[in-house]
């Protein structure tokens, strides 16, 4: 463990570096002058007079500085590109600062300097220990895991960078722990999101990674893609949910018996994906319709169901030999109607006595949990049940089996699920629905622990 004194001392020399006015190599250089060509020199603007601008690289797992300059009086400065790739360059003033992450091709930066945020960690957080520095990787921003820190519950990092090269903010996914001895250890897949002016407290980053299961319907693709699939994740935590860039990714959500379930959209999978995932200190937001979804029977819910002529919709359920009619979507005698053992399509188009069809054959009555699946994508139909596709067909309807919008529950089911199917779910090139069908037995498979 690093004592107090010693982790001060090492905090000194950061601000001794980042504060110090005193440089050899760094200013304002004519390639004469700096001995450098020019694609060997980084040009820095900054928006604050005297702002000090610092070159920064990681060796040896730890950031470093490599040279420093104070802005001058045409907010500017210049240094010589260090030999290694990636580098940042962090420019400060006061309680102002900002960070660009470079890369061995760029020749200049202009940074906005804007108020920094806080990051606080709980000393509870994982291999952190008494007496530890802890550093915003890539910054010159530490705390110390002192007596406060312990009293407070928190290491308190200042004065981190919270603005970059055309964002407002900034993600970090590391920190570096400098112990006693000076040895330095990297904690990654960490979520902060530093804005100007704001406290962030750190969580650790956790991550689920959905792997595709083998699906014959795929085979005869070429782009083996599937897009927008939905996969339910259950937490008594509030959750927010990102992909590898950091991007968030859409979720519905709705509490049920004391927990949280998110529908969260994995943008695009092929293979397999990862969704990051970090807790919130908020109120749960309810997705409209969701306070419904294990609906009892006789429940009527009203909303748009169709999007671009698309529509699907899915639920578990546990029937008996009881039960007849699930639920009917029917308006004007058109729609659709589930039942324990088929399922009705009333198209609109023929006479009252010819618009009747049924599809597929099962049985949902025999006292064990099943998953049923029905989308409409234009003119065609796929239902599943349990992950197989049970019938894929088109449809003949009328323009009005569009305008739907309300779904009467007859008997009760569990995590009822609508939504509508993207565009590139019938791509130029498929010769037929695999694609869909692909969707609907992936999206079963991902939510087999629901019930």
């Amino acid at each position: 463990m690093i004592s107090l004194k010693k982790g001060l001392f090492f905090l000194s020399l950061l601000c001794f570096f980042s504060c110090s006015n005193e440089s050899n190599t760094a200013g304002v250089l004519s390639e004469t002058e700096s001995g450098q060509t020019a694609e060997n020199i980084i040009h820095v603007t900054v928006t604050v007079p005297e702002a000090k601008v610092i070159l920064l690289q990681k060796i040896n797992g730890r950031t470093t500085v490599i040279d420093s300059a104070t802005a001058n009086d045409s907010l500017y400065a210049t240094f010589s590109k260090p030999k290694d790739s990636l580098y940042s360059i962090l420019a400060e003033s006061k309680n102002l600062g900002a960070i660009a992450f470079m890369a061995k091709k760029d020749t200049s930066v202009h940074l906005e300097l804007q108020k920094t945020a806080v990051v606080k960690i709980p000393t509870d957080f994982e291999n952190i220990s008494y007496g530890d520095t802890l550093c915003v990787s890539g910054t010159l921003s530490c705390g110390i895991f002192d007596s406060t820190a312990l009293e407070k519950g928190y290491v308190h990092i200042a004065n981190v960078p919270a603005t970059t090269v055309n964002e407002t903010y900034v993600n970090y996914t590391q920190l570096e722990v400098i112990d006693s001895s000076s040895a330095v250890t990297s904690i990654e897949d960490l979520v902060i999101k530093a804005i100007p002016g704001d406290s962030i407290i750190l969580s650790k980053k956790n991550s689920i990674t959905y792997v595709l299961p083998p699906i014959s319907y795929l085979d005869s693709l070429t782009d083996k893609t599937i897009e927008q699939l939905k996969v339910p994740i259950k937490s008594k935590e509030i959750l927010q949910f990102y992909d590898y860039n950091d991007l968030e990714l859409v979720n519905k959500s709705y509490t049920y018996q004391e927990e949280n379930l998110y529908w969260v959209t994995i943008p695009s999978i092929k293979d397999s994906f990862t969704v990051f995932i970090t807790p919130l200190n908020a109120t749960l937001s309810q997705t409209p319709l969701y306070p419904n979804y294990s609906p009892t029977a006789d429940t009527t819910l009203e909303f748009p169901l169709f999007v671009d002529s698309s529509f699907v919709l899915s639920f578990w359920i546990k029937g008996d030999s009881t039960m007849d009619t699930v639920l009917t979507i029917i308006k004007d005698s058109i729609g659709i109607a589930i039942l324990n053992s088929t399922t009705k399509i009333y198209n609109g188009v023929d006479t009252a006595l010819t618009n009747l069809y049924q599809y597929g054959d099962y049985a949902l009555d025999d006292g064990v949990y099943h998953h049923y699946t029905l989308a409409i994508h234009k003119k065609h139909l796929s239902i599943a049940l349990d992950g197989n596709i049970i019938r894929s067909t088109d449809l003949v309807l009328h323009e009005n089996f569009y305008n739907i919008s309300s779904i009467k529950v007859h008997t009760p089911i569990e995590h009822l699920y609508t939504d509508y199917l993207p565009s590139s779910i019938k791509q130029s090139g498929d010769k037929g629905w695999e694609r869909l069908n692909a969707w609907m037995t992936a999206f079963q498979y991902f939510q087999k622990e629901l019930p």
